[in-house]
C-alpha cells in the first residue's frame, strides 16, 4: 500500500497571535510521508496514550548507514532502515513533540523527495509536518 501524505504547514512566526498547528491521526498500517523541499520541515507529535511510541524516519536503499544516523528497532520496524524516536506520552493533552527538521540528503526517497514514516502503533497518536518560516 502506499503511504499516506500528510499537507506540510507553514507558521509565520513573524505575525502576532497563536499559532495553531492541525494534527492529523497517523496511518500506522500504510505509514504516512510529507514533501520535503529543504525548507527544514519539522515534525510535531502528538502521544495522548498512555504507552510510549516509535517513529521510523525510513532511509532509502542508496544511503550509506555509516553515516551514523541511528539504529533501527527489528522487532517493531522488521525489514526497514532508518532513525527512530521515541515518543513520550503527553497525558495533558496539549502537549506534543518537536522532532529535528529532516535533512533531505538522508531521508528523502531517491526519487520523490518525500519523507516516509512508518509507527509501530497508531493508538492515539497524531502528526503535523511544519515549517516554521523565518522570513
Amino acid at each position: 500500500m502506499p503511504y499516506t501524505a500528510l499537507t506540510v504547514q507553514t507558521i509565520d512566526r513573524t505575525k502576532a497571535g497563536t499559532k495553531e498547528v492541525t494534527f492529523t491521526a497517523v496511518d500506522q498500517a500504510n505509514g504516512n510521508e510529507f514533501a520535503n523541499d529543504g525548507s527544514n520541515v519539522t515534525l510535531f507529535v502528538k502521544n495522548t496514550d498512555a504507552a510510549a511510541k516509535k517513529i521510523l524516519y525510513n532511509v532509502p536503499e542508496t544511503v550509506d548507514l555509516d553515516l551514523e544516523i541511528g539504529e533501527v528497532d527489528s522487532v517493531n520496524f522488521a525489514g526497514k532502515r532508518g532513525r527512530v524516536y521515541d515518543i513520550a506520552n503527553q497525558a495533558g493533552g496539549g502537549d506534543y513533540t518537536i522532532l529535528p527538521p529532516v535533512p533531505g540528503a538522508y531521508f528523502n526517497q531517491d526519487t520523490t523527495n518525500v519523507v516516509q514514516l512508518d509507527f509501530d502503533s497508531g493508538t492515539s497518536l497524531s502528526v503535523a509536518a511544519v515549517i516554521i518560516d523565518t522570513v
